[in-house]
């Protein structure tokens, strides 16, 4: 008799063993969904440029049903509607597995100019049955938002006149581009003359710009005087601009103009 129920015992294990290890799906007379963010493209996106964003939808259930996917954008988000709309009506089929059977919802955004790093930059999609007060389940993502490295040039250089001569005095309109989207801070432009002639008028040969956004440019302007020691021929002047972007990151770019001297 014991050796019966020792048996026994040992085959309720073994059954609730198998129970415990055979998968767990939503019932037959019902949907079960389960979505998984898979991907942003690029990642991270850069400030002003679109971003794609895709969920894998699982139903793990056994019935068939229509269900509406919404996705909700604010700032610094847009949504193209050109390519993806916001509200998404699927039928998702029952019991699916493997990543062939799974429903992919795709959505196209694109990022404002502004944009700056941070975990406010989230996106927010919502689903529910196609069903008269069905339950609506709601998600969160965050979407990873790097600018590119500020980087400037001198642009444009100009005289004012065009022609410097010895003894009198000219301008010069210095052009800073910058060349990525993350703002430039603090730029420090400091053109050497030391040692050449040219005499700084009202300033010296140092300029302070507190800012220059993405892909934006500020016009420095300088004003000398061309002495008595200077000659006909033109002097290559070094050129420094020290700053720092958005992200703290320092930069310094170092680079020559030209002040031609005419007879």
């Amino acid at each position: 008799m014991k050796k019966n129920n020792k048996i026994a015992m040992a085959f309720v294990s073994v059954l609730c063993l198998l129970i415990m290890m055979t998968p767990v799906f939503g019932s037959e007379q019902t949907s079960a969904l389960n979505l998984e963010f898979i991907s942003q493209t690029p990642d991270p996106v850069e400030p002003g440029n679109f971003v794609e964003l895709r969920w894998r939808v699982v139903n793990e259930g056994g019935k068939t049903e229509d269900y509406i996917f919404a996705l909700d954008v604010a700032y610094p988000f847009t949504l193209d509607e050109s390519v993806t709309k916001g509200t998404i009506k699927r039928t998702i089929d029952g019991y699916q597995a493997g990543d062939a059977e799974t429903d992919i919802l795709f959505y196209r955004v694109r990022v404002a100019d502004d944009a700056v790093e941070g975990e406010q930059n989230k996106v927010r999609l919502s689903y529910k049955r196609d069903a008269p007060g069905a339950q609506e389940v709601k998600l969160e993502e965050e979407i990873r938002i790097q600018s590119q490295e500020g980087l400037v040039e001198i642009a444009k250089v100009e005289l004012m006149p065009n022609e410097i001569t010895i003894g009198s005095k000219f301008k010069v309109l210095l052009t800073v581009k910058n060349l990525g989207t993350s703002a430039i801070n603090n730029l420090k432009l400091t053109v050497d003359t030391d040692n050449t002639g040219f005499t700084p008028i009202g300033s010296s040969n140092q300029k302070i710009v507190s800012l220059i956004g993405g892909r934006s440019e500020s016009v420095i302007e300088l004003e000398y005087f061309a002495d008595g020691t200077t000659e006909v021929e033109v002097y290559a002047i070094p050129v420094t601009a020290e700053y720092t972007d958005s992200l703290g990151r320092s930069n310094v770019l170092e680079t020559e103009i030209g002040f031609p001297i005419e007879a």
